[in-house]
């Protein structure tokens, strides 16, 4: 999965992002994939700090979790993007 940003609010926060098309019943790891898996410094507070642990340690989530609720996105940059690689276990 992509997630691109085509640019930043300092008054949005970048919500959840659910992970359609898996097999609800199947557990997945799921983990940030370079470029994008690691925090741009020099930048607003916000944008530095990574707001949700799965990336910086995998998740290990339930399709029917990733599909429904899905995962807190961190907040980027305008125009960088994460990657993220879901594997089925």
């Amino acid at each position: 999965y992509s997630v691109v940003s085509t640019q930043t609010s300092v008054y949005a926060s970048p919500g959840r992002l659910r992970l359609p098309g898996l097999d609800p019943a199947r557990r997945y790891r799921v983990h940030p994939l370079p470029p994008g898996d690691a925090p741009i410094s020099g930048g607003p507070q916000a944008v530095q700090e990574w707001p949700a642990a799965w990336v910086v340690a995998d998740a290990t989530l339930t399709g029917a979790v990733l599909g429904a609720s899905g995962l807190q996105m961190p907040a980027l940059w305008p125009e960088q993007l994460l990657l993220l690689e879901v594997v089925a276990l």
